[in-house]
């Protein structure tokens, strides 16, 4: 009895070893999750942005479109999140209330934008209207602004200029086009106080002393770029600070 015993606990032993754990017969058995690696899935979620966003007759449907990508997982939302750190927002003033709203959401894939460009109308709708914590997030990241001036649309105010200096702390440069400057304009640029650039492109300084102004309003100014400006206005204590002037 004793080896009969054996002999069936042998063949059981063998069995399981050949049949029920053989790796071969357990691969295709119950839940299998094929997948690629990580690189190679960036990769193609690169290349399908790309695709969609190739039509260059109608840039906005197609980059709407593409936003649609965003829906397939987190990763591929945080992929397109990356490539909106450069953003214009410039679009017509029937369409800035729905560029509003999508910016407030916080499903919008721009998280952490470094250049903005908008016009004076833009910023003002972004700066004075209650903003959700998404896009006071984003606009604090911004790090170059270029505001440019829109025909019938009004100038820049002096109040979404505070309001974009309150909140970007981390503002280093500055650019306005073609944009009217009064003397409370400046007094807003210079409570900027981590700005290390300004490119300003108007043919007429609001006041005399314009250049002396930011210079000493201004501790890490570097550059400095204006249409007209006299060197002698800058003072001999920030001269050595100052490594740019051009027109």
């Amino acid at each position: 009895m004793d080896e009969i015993s054996n002999i069936n606990e042998e063949r059981d032993r063998v069995q399981k070893k050949l049949i029920d754990d053989n790796p071969s017969n357990q691969f295709h058995r119950g839940h299998v999750e094929y997948k690629l690696p990580v690189l190679i899935i960036t990769k193609i979620l690169e290349y399908s942005w790309r695709i969609s966003t190739s039509n260059h007759i109608n840039t906005a449907l197609a980059y709407e479109e593409a936003l649609q990508l965003t829906l397939i997982n987190k990763q591929f939302f945080g992929i397109v999140r990356k490539m909106f750190n450069n953003v214009a927002l410039l679009v017509k003033s029937s369409r800035m209330a729905v560029l509003h709203n999508r910016l407030n959401s916080v499903w919008c894939p721009i998280k952490h934008i470094v250049k903005l460009h908008v016009g004076a109308p833009i910023l003002e709708k972004l700066t004075n209207q209650q903003q959700s914590v998404h896009l006071t997030h984003m606009l604090s990241t911004v790090e170059k602004l270029y505001i440019h001036y829109e025909t019938h649309v009004g100038s820049l105010t002096v109040t979404s200029l505070k309001n974009f200096g309150t909140i970007a702390t981390r503002l280093r440069s500055i650019t306005l086009f073609s944009v009217t400057i009064e003397p409370a304009h400046l007094d807003a640029i210079c409570l900027m106080k981590s700005l290390r650039n300004i490119n300003i492109s108007i043919p007429f300084l609001p006041t005399a002393d314009f250049l002396t102004t930011l210079c000493n309003n201004l501790p890490l100014l570097e550059s400095i770029k204006l249409i007209n400006f006299d060197v002698a206005s800058i003072p001999k204590s920030c001269r050595s600070t100052i490594r740019k002037l051009s027109v």
